[in-house]
């Protein structure tokens, strides 16, 4: 009874004319699929055949982009000289020295795989362009944040490997500036109402850029976080971040909505945050409860630098 059964499906399955077909439409059918079938085949051999031969990665362009680099970081140093008086200062000092190590740490391995007639996978071809991007970017504005004659108006976050000790540096500053132990002070935070770049620093504290959300939506207009369905990430005004003796303002909303303290954490995926991983928290006004927020892991993320600076 099972193998009658089977072969009644079976002539089902395969029956064009109880599927309502005519002969001439299953054959018109069959020549369609032959043709897909075949489109599909050379479009996968093409890719073989373009996979069986990859670009070699040019590791001697990478290396002179990397010498170019680490050679205008020495003429900037040699013209102008390092400044060092003020805590921000020493710290944007450090994360110059730091980038000099890393161009010369890769300048070094980029030499030893070229002298031994290696080629660099296409992993590790992405990667270092990547950085390499990085690098210049991070050493472009270094140099403005040292040596301009004026203080700069905005500080790129991504500019720096350790954000989270600029930001002590910054209650260095304030700590300093009125002879007190920075113990006394904290950081306060305050998302601008307008999305436009600031074209001088604040009368105290700084300006910083380069922050991302995820996980919800930023209402300009209102200024708070909100609902959102889209996967993709909002950019975040312009903060006010300021050292201060007042610790009550830190968790008290401005508006009806309460706050939500968000966590901001490095250019992370997001499987990978870590409570330690945690720069700081930004209180951000929120149309979500931020119970809410806090299980859809709403968070700031540090954008990285792009090229176009």
């Amino acid at each position: 009874m099972l193998q009658d059964l089977e072969q009644r499906v079976q002539q089902l399955a395969s029956s064009s004319v109880i599927l309502g077909l005519s002969a001439g439409l299953v054959r018109e059918l069959i020549t369609d699929r032959s043709q897909i079938l075949n489109s599909l085949l050379e479009s996968q051999m093409s890719k073989l055949y373009v996979s069986d031969q990859p670009a070699a990665p040019d590791i001697s362009q990478a290396r002179e982009r990397l010498q170019a680099l680490r050679e205008s970081m020495d003429r900037n140093e040699e013209s102008r000289g390092a400044r060092v008086h003020r805590p921000l200062q020493q710290f944007v000092q450090k994360e110059w020295d730091s980038i000099i190590s890393v161009v010369s740490s890769m300048l070094s391995e980029l030499s030893q795989s070229s002298g031994c007639n290696k080629t660099l996978s296409s992993w590790d071809s992405s990667q270092t362009l990547f950085l390499l991007h990085q690098l210049e970017s991070q050493a472009k504005l270094l140099g403005a944040y040292l040596w301009e004659e004026t203080p700069p108006a905005v500080y790129h976050l991504s500019a720096f490997q350790n954000p989270k000790g600029f930001l002590v540096a910054v209650l260095q500053e304030q700590a300093r500036a009125e002879q007190r132990d920075i113990s006394n002070f904290s950081l306060q935070y305050q998302v601008l109402k307008t999305s436009a770049i600031p074209s001088s620093p604040p009368h105290s504290g700084i300006y910083i850029t380069g922050l991302e959300l995820h996980g919800a939506l930023w209402d300009t207009r209102l200024g708070a976080v909100q609902e959102t369905l889209s996967i993709q990430p909002c950019q975040l005004p312009v903060v006010w971040v300021r050292a201060t003796a007042d610790i009550t303002t830190a968790t008290s909303s401005p508006s009806s909505f309460p706050l939500y303290l968000c966590p901001v954490y490095k250019d992370l995926i997001p499987g990978d945050l870590m409570d330690t991983d945690k720069i700081t928290y930004i209180p951000l006004v929120a149309k979500l409860p931020p119970t809410l927020c806090k299980i859809r892991r709403v968070r700031i993320i540090i954008r990285q630098l792009t090229t176009d600076l």
